[in-house]
Protein backbone atom coordinates (compact mmCIF):
# COMPACT_ATOMS: atom_id res chain seq x y z
CA UNK A 1 0.00 0.00 0.00
CA UNK A 2 1.93 3.40 -0.83
CA UNK A 3 1.56 6.34 1.16
CA UNK A 4 -0.84 9.45 0.63
CA UNK A 5 0.17 12.52 2.25
CA UNK A 6 -3.49 13.50 1.66
CA UNK A 7 -4.77 10.90 3.55
CA UNK A 8 -2.08 11.75 6.58
CA UNK A 9 -3.88 13.27 9.39
CA UNK A 10 -1.15 15.75 11.73
CA UNK A 11 -2.68 15.95 15.29
CA UNK A 12 -1.97 18.84 17.16
CA UNK A 13 -2.75 18.99 21.79
CA UNK A 14 -3.88 22.47 21.88
CA UNK A 15 -3.34 24.34 25.77
CA UNK A 16 -4.80 27.44 25.77
CA UNK A 17 -4.55 29.40 28.85
CA UNK A 18 -6.27 33.09 28.25
CA UNK A 19 -6.53 36.14 30.43
CA UNK A 20 -9.41 38.31 28.51
CA UNK A 21 -8.18 41.26 28.37
CA UNK A 22 -4.94 40.65 26.19
CA UNK A 23 -4.99 40.77 22.83
CA UNK A 24 -5.29 37.56 20.69
CA UNK A 25 -1.36 37.81 20.16
CA UNK A 26 -0.41 38.63 22.85
CA UNK A 27 2.39 36.37 24.98
CA UNK A 28 1.85 35.72 28.68
CA UNK A 29 3.68 36.75 31.03
CA UNK A 30 5.06 36.11 34.91
CA UNK A 31 1.50 38.38 36.13
CA UNK A 32 -0.40 35.28 34.45
CA UNK A 33 0.57 32.63 37.25
CA UNK A 34 -1.37 35.73 39.49
CA UNK A 35 -4.92 35.12 37.94
CA UNK A 36 -4.32 31.95 36.96
CA UNK A 37 -4.95 30.24 41.00
CA UNK A 38 -7.09 33.26 41.70
CA UNK A 39 -10.97 32.22 41.67
CA UNK A 40 -12.39 35.99 41.37
CA UNK A 41 -10.13 36.70 38.07
CA UNK A 42 -11.74 35.45 34.98
CA UNK A 43 -9.39 33.06 32.79
CA UNK A 44 -10.13 30.36 30.11
CA UNK A 45 -9.07 27.02 29.69
CA UNK A 46 -8.91 25.16 26.69
CA UNK A 47 -7.93 21.13 25.85
CA UNK A 48 -8.78 20.63 22.06
CA UNK A 49 -7.18 17.88 19.93
CA UNK A 50 -7.70 19.08 16.53
CA UNK A 51 -7.07 17.71 12.85
CA UNK A 52 -4.99 19.97 10.46
CA UNK A 53 -3.70 18.93 6.98
CA UNK A 54 -0.74 21.27 5.26
CA UNK A 55 -3.70 23.49 2.84
CA UNK A 56 -6.51 22.89 5.24
CA UNK A 57 -9.25 25.24 4.21
CA UNK A 58 -10.48 26.96 7.95
CA UNK A 59 -14.44 26.94 8.09
CA UNK A 60 -15.00 27.44 12.07
CA UNK A 61 -13.78 30.68 13.05
CA UNK A 62 -13.01 29.93 16.51
CA UNK A 63 -11.15 26.43 15.54
CA UNK A 64 -9.11 29.10 13.35
CA UNK A 65 -8.49 31.42 16.37
CA UNK A 66 -7.78 28.63 19.05
CA UNK A 67 -5.26 26.78 16.60
CA UNK A 68 -3.36 30.53 15.90
CA UNK A 69 -3.35 31.44 19.76
CA UNK A 70 -1.76 28.47 20.12
CA UNK A 71 1.11 29.09 17.64
CA UNK A 72 1.61 32.49 19.01
CA UNK A 73 1.79 31.63 22.68
CA UNK A 74 4.79 29.11 21.78
CA UNK A 75 6.25 30.81 19.34
CA UNK A 76 6.92 33.86 21.84
CA UNK A 77 8.00 31.35 24.29
CA UNK A 78 10.80 29.79 22.67
CA UNK A 79 11.61 32.82 20.54
CA UNK A 80 14.58 33.49 22.40
CA UNK A 81 15.98 30.00 22.84
CA UNK A 82 19.28 29.02 21.29
CA UNK A 83 19.75 26.44 19.04
CA UNK A 84 21.02 24.26 21.87
CA UNK A 85 18.04 24.83 24.48
CA UNK A 86 16.04 23.88 21.48
CA UNK A 87 17.73 20.53 21.28
CA UNK A 88 17.30 19.88 25.30
CA UNK A 89 14.18 20.71 25.09
CA UNK A 90 13.15 19.09 22.13
CA UNK A 91 15.06 15.61 24.12
CA UNK A 92 13.07 16.05 27.28
CA UNK A 93 9.78 17.53 26.51
CA UNK A 94 9.53 17.69 22.68
CA UNK A 95 8.33 21.40 23.01
CA UNK A 96 7.57 22.57 19.11
CA UNK A 97 9.48 25.18 18.63
CA UNK A 98 10.48 28.12 15.40
CA UNK A 99 13.90 27.61 14.30
CA UNK A 100 16.22 30.84 14.60
CA UNK A 101 15.93 31.47 11.06
CA UNK A 102 12.26 31.20 10.75
CA UNK A 103 11.72 33.83 13.71
CA UNK A 104 11.53 37.54 11.51
CA UNK A 105 8.94 36.16 9.21
CA UNK A 106 6.81 34.88 12.20
CA UNK A 107 6.96 38.69 13.87
CA UNK A 108 5.36 39.97 10.60
CA UNK A 109 2.88 37.20 10.23
CA UNK A 110 2.22 37.94 13.85
CA UNK A 111 2.50 41.38 13.79
CA UNK A 112 0.46 41.49 11.07
CA UNK A 113 -2.84 38.94 12.19
CA UNK A 114 -2.50 36.87 9.27
CA UNK A 115 -3.60 33.79 10.94
CA UNK A 116 -3.63 31.25 8.65
CA UNK A 117 -0.41 31.92 6.88
CA UNK A 118 0.99 32.14 10.74
CA UNK A 119 -0.06 28.40 10.79
CA UNK A 120 0.95 27.39 7.93
CA UNK A 121 4.24 28.90 8.80
CA UNK A 122 4.58 27.12 11.61
CA UNK A 123 3.76 23.35 10.01
CA UNK A 124 7.68 23.84 8.96
CA UNK A 125 8.95 23.93 12.99
CA UNK A 126 10.44 21.16 14.10
CA UNK A 127 8.73 18.59 15.60
CA UNK A 128 5.20 20.65 15.28
CA UNK A 129 1.64 18.95 13.95
CA UNK A 130 3.18 15.45 14.12
CA UNK A 131 2.58 11.17 15.16
CA UNK A 132 6.03 10.09 16.83
CA UNK A 133 6.45 6.56 17.30
CA UNK A 134 9.11 4.74 19.74
CA UNK A 135 10.26 2.24 17.69
CA UNK A 136 13.44 0.33 17.14
CA UNK A 137 15.57 -1.07 13.87
CA UNK A 138 18.22 -3.20 13.71
CA UNK A 139 19.51 -1.35 11.01
CA UNK A 140 20.20 1.92 13.02
CA UNK A 141 22.80 1.76 15.33
CA UNK A 142 21.21 3.83 18.52
CA UNK A 143 19.53 2.28 21.45
CA UNK A 144 15.90 3.78 21.19
CA UNK A 145 14.51 5.15 17.94
CA UNK A 146 11.68 7.75 17.11
CA UNK A 147 9.65 7.19 14.21
CA UNK A 148 8.14 10.72 13.32
CA UNK A 149 5.00 11.40 10.59
CA UNK A 150 4.74 14.67 9.65
CA UNK A 151 3.78 16.91 6.45
CA UNK A 152 7.30 16.17 4.92
CA UNK A 153 7.38 12.55 5.23
CA UNK A 154 8.22 10.19 7.39
CA UNK A 155 11.76 10.75 9.42
CA UNK A 156 13.59 8.22 12.07
CA UNK A 157 15.67 10.54 14.96
CA UNK A 158 17.53 9.28 17.38
CA UNK A 159 15.75 9.91 21.23
CA UNK A 160 19.02 10.75 22.94
CA UNK A 161 20.07 13.20 20.09
CA UNK A 162 16.79 14.98 18.23
CA UNK A 163 19.01 17.05 16.02
CA UNK A 164 20.61 13.83 14.58
CA UNK A 165 17.76 12.45 11.90
CA UNK A 166 19.10 9.18 10.82
CA UNK A 167 16.46 9.04 7.64
CA UNK A 168 14.16 11.08 5.95
CA UNK A 169 11.59 9.50 2.92
CA UNK A 170 9.04 11.43 1.11
CA UNK A 171 5.87 10.30 0.95
CA UNK A 172 6.07 8.93 -2.49
CA UNK A 173 9.33 7.18 -1.80
CA UNK A 174 7.52 5.24 0.97
CA UNK A 175 5.51 2.17 0.98
CA UNK A 176 3.50 -0.19 3.90
CA UNK A 177 4.36 -3.53 3.85
CA UNK A 178 3.56 -6.74 6.10
CA UNK A 179 2.43 -5.45 10.00
CA UNK A 180 1.24 -7.37 12.88
CA UNK A 181 0.88 -6.95 16.49
CA UNK A 182 4.35 -5.30 17.83
CA UNK A 183 5.80 -4.84 14.24
CA UNK A 184 5.25 -3.02 11.15
CA UNK A 185 7.57 -3.05 8.12
CA UNK A 186 8.31 0.13 5.99
CA UNK A 187 9.71 0.53 2.77
CA UNK A 188 11.52 3.86 3.15
CA UNK A 189 13.66 5.11 0.04
CA UNK A 190 13.60 1.70 -1.56
CA UNK A 191 15.30 -0.53 1.39
CA UNK A 192 12.58 -2.64 3.42
CA UNK A 193 12.60 -2.47 7.14
CA UNK A 194 10.79 -3.82 10.35
CA UNK A 195 10.07 -1.43 13.27
CA UNK A 196 9.33 -2.90 16.19
CA UNK A 197 6.82 -0.92 17.87
CA UNK A 198 6.93 -2.26 21.31
CA UNK A 199 9.57 -1.00 22.64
Amino acid sequence: MRLNPDDHILDVVANFEMDPRAADDTPLDASADKWRNTPSQPWKFVLKRGNLLPGHKWTDDEDLRYTYQQVCQEFWRFKNATATDMIQVASESREPYCPPDDIPEMEKLIAAKNMEATIQAALKWPMYFCVMFPVQERHFNIPQAELIVDHHGIHVVDIGDFSKVELTCKYDDAEVGPCAEGYINLGLNGVEYQFITKV
